[in-house]
């Protein structure tokens, strides 16, 4: 097993927002998730490991406290450190609990495509017109609450939304047994 911590969203050393990433070899204990997160003490570590097509590989994201069904960060994190730490070529499919995602490294940077929910139009009330400034509806992702205040999407009703990211190197490797 290998532990990376990752900056994503940054150029430099300790900004950005960061995520664990730890490399598996086989599924570990349920409970193994948890303590490795808490350890990590970072909003999310993500975990990651092999299935048997290639280039696929299963993931999870953690807090210290449980696990989420989508995180966006800790995703460009893991992908980052398999393009260029571990030299994976291609693309990418994760197998998660919110669908198949799919990132490929590009000219430096790392696109993402992950599910969209079909927006809704709902009307927006008098205290939201006044707080926000705008009359009307908006567009809202009924799914969203869910996942991790890190995920942003466009609000588009396509089945996917791409995002590309630029990323530099700044990792921190940790290695552990457990």
């Amino acid at each position: 097993m290998k532990i990376f911590q990752v900056d994503s969203f940054t150029g430099v050393p300790f900004g950005g927002n960061p995520a664990g990433v730890c490399i598996l070899e086989k599924e570990i204990e349920e409970r193994q998730y948890l303590n490795i997160a808490a350890e990590m003490n970072l909003s999310e570590t993500a975990f990651v490991n092999p299935l048997t097509k290639s280039n696929t590989f299963g993931l999870r994201w953690f807090t210290p406290k449980t696990e989420v069904k989508m995180c966006g960060h800790a995703t460009l994190a893991t992908a980052w450190v398999q393009f260029t730490e571990l030299g994976i070529e291609g693309e990418i499919f994760y197998e998660t609990l919110s669908g198949r995602l799919k990132v490929r490294y590009v000219d430096g940077k790392i696109e993402m495509d992950f599910p969209s929910d079909d927006p809704v139009r709902v009307p927006i009330d008098d205290a939201l017109e006044s707080i926000i400034g705008v009359k009307g509806k908006a567009t809202i992702h009924p799914q969203r609450k869910n996942f991790s205040t890190s995920y942003h999407q466009s609000l588009s009703s396509k089945r996917f939304c791409r995002t590309s990211i630029f990323l530099r190197r700044w990792t921190l490797v940790l290695k552990s047994r457990v």
